[in-house]
């Protein structure tokens, strides 16, 4: 008897983390569209980005990183994975949300054969400090 309730209660456990777990996902996945789709319409414009993939179309394939967004802004510092027809690589991006909307204060692709593009630099843009 105690070891079936033991073995409930893992389950349980387990069962509760996963849902923890999808549901943070789900929420990251949320607050990280805009500014992700934000950096793959940029990167799509980049002549330079656009040969090292092999041509369009570029496809978003994994988003990581952190965003922090209220009422009033936000930050966002991801990690997006990209493929083209003929090569993958990653973008890096820094972003702010403001009363305009999402903007991009940063980013920088580099490809799988280490090629790096900045394809906006930061010194060009009005950020505010993280």
């Amino acid at each position: 008897m105690r070891r079936r309730l033991v073995r409930g209660l893992v389950f349980f456990v387990a069962i509760a983390c996963v849902v923890i777990v999808a549901l943070w996902y789900l929420s990251f996945v949320g607050k990280s569209r805009a500014p992700a789709l934000l950096a793959l319409r940029t990167a799509t414009g980049s002549l330079e980005v656009v040969n090292a993939l092999g041509g369009i179309p570029i496809e978003k394939r994994f988003v990581t990183g952190r965003v922090i967004s209220g009422m009033d802004g936000g930050n966002a510092d991801l990690t997006i994975r990209v493929a083209g027809p003929n090569g993958q690589g990653t973008l890096f991006e820094w972003a702010q949300n403001g009363f305009g909307g999402w903007h991009i204060c940063s980013l920088m692709f580099r490809g799988s054969t280490g090629t790096e593009i900045v394809v906006v630099s930061d010194a060009a843009t009005h950020c505010d400090g993280e």
